[in-house]
């Protein structure tokens, strides 16, 4: 079957928060839940620069979690006059799918945490998805990447007591 790059459709909200336009493939929920009052379409229109949010649920949309992603449109010289709004799912085998399919070492697992609110976005073992990670201070390899875009190898232990390579 033909995939779309944003499956659960897209909407166009105007700079007061009015939608303009929503577009959403046949029999997905509405999306108006994702307007005005979320800090994405704040973010978006204040700063005229694309935005990843943070990852909500919503099973009417997917019962995995969302990601919703946001842009400015505007013309130059201009003020922003709309924000486009994509919400994705984050099960999606476009977005995470072949990342979350590759085995590294000797468990195989893979996690994507968002820096925002330390929460796992993406994983190999679909219940890790939507937990929070150890507070600041508990892991210090993992807030080296997450605040201080460490990319170096390293071996931490998890909170379960697992050692891993991060």
């Amino acid at each position: 079957p033909p995939r779309t790059l944003f499956p659960l459709g897209v909407l166009a909200i105007g700079a007061d928060g009015t939608i303009l336009a929503d577009f959403r493939p046949p029999g997905r929920s509405p999306l108006t839940s994702l307007t005005k009052a979320n800090d994405h379409f704040r973010s978006a229109a204040r700063d005229e620069r694309p935005v990843i949010g943070e990852v909500f649920t919503d099973a009417r949309l997917s019962p995995a979690g969302v990601l919703p992603l946001a842009v400015a449109i505007r013309t130059p010289g201009a003020p922003v006059t709309a924000v486009l709004l994509a919400p994705l799912p984050v099960d999606d085998p476009d977005l995470f799918g072949k990342l979350l399919g590759m085995k590294i070492g000797r468990t195989g697992r893979m996690m994507l945490v968002s820096p925002t609110d330390r929460r796992i976005v993406a994983a190999s073992r679909p219940d890790d998805v939507m937990k929070s990670v150890a507070d600041p201070g508990v892991n210090s390899a993992l807030d080296r990447r997450l605040y201080e875009g460490d990319e170096q190898p390293s071996i931490a232990t998890t909170t379960g007591g697992s050692r891993v390579l991060g």
